[in-house]
């Protein structure tokens, strides 16, 4: 049997935006896989008193997944596309909204990857360097991109929607990790940027304690390629 991961969904309620409004007692959840399965379907008590960060708590197993979450008795939710790792629980954060007012849904590129444990500082996430940028050379500017980011104590999730092109060079794909002076590392992901429609590209790329190493004495913000980790993409 595949092991279940625990999710907890903070969830900003529309009645957190509507003065008066009766409290939220229950939302429905579904979670759908990419050949069409549904794994969760149901509903699931809120708690706590904050419409602004109601928690949900939910177990699924591993995978990539459609996470549609609605209102009881309303029309306000929120949709997006999930992964959840092995061995790794999960914390998504979600704004939901009258379903007639939500823009229509873009397919992102996710990406996801485990974090040594007490390594929180590092805060890793996926930005693009503008692709004129040599190896060893200072970043400058980073590519402007539409982006969501959620760290965990050992996992991190990305979701690129777009960018905006600096030039005709195509940008490429870094992970950005924090060091404890506050200051930016970028390496190098070797990753082709896949937006498109319908279901996401995903990508895996872990931090390991071998790259953490590696970047403690390279100098910061500078584009780095080391040769010393390992990827998965799929699509």
């Amino acid at each position: 049997m595949t092991a279940a991961m625990h999710i907890v969904l903070h969830l900003m309620l529309c009645t957190a935006t509507v003065h008066g409004a009766a409290p939220v007692r229950a939302v429905h959840v579904e979670l759908d896989t990419r050949i069409g399965s549904t794994v969760v379907d149901r509903d699931f008590p809120v708690s706590g008193d904050n419409p602004f960060d109601t928690i949900v708590d939910l177990d699924a197993p591993r995978g990539e997944f459609l996470l549609e979450v609605d209102e009881a008795k309303s029309t306000c939710g929120a949709t997006q596309f999930v992964v959840l790792l092995p061995e790794a629980n999960r914390s998504i954060s979600m704004k939901l909204t009258p379903r007639g007012a939500q823009a229509s849904m873009r397919s992102p590129m996710l990406f996801d990857g485990t974090t040594p444990l007490g390594f929180d500082y590092a805060e890793p996430t996926v930005v693009l360097v503008d692709g004129k940028v040599a190896c060893n050379q200072p970043v400058g500017d980073l590519v402007t991109i539409e982006s969501q980011t959620e760290n965990d104590s050992d996992s991190y999730y990305v979701s690129i929607f777009g960018f905006t092109p600096q030039n005709a060079v195509p940008p490429n794909l870094a992970l950005r990790l924090t060091d404890n002076a506050d200051e930016y590392h970028y390496v190098r992901m070797n990753i082709p940027l896949a937006l498109g429609q319908g279901w996401p590209d995903t990508a895996n790329f872990n931090v390991t304690q071998d790259i953490i190493d590696y970047v403690v004495d390279k100098p910061e913000n500078t584009y780095l390629c080391p040769k010393l980790y390992r990827t998965r993409v799929t699509g």
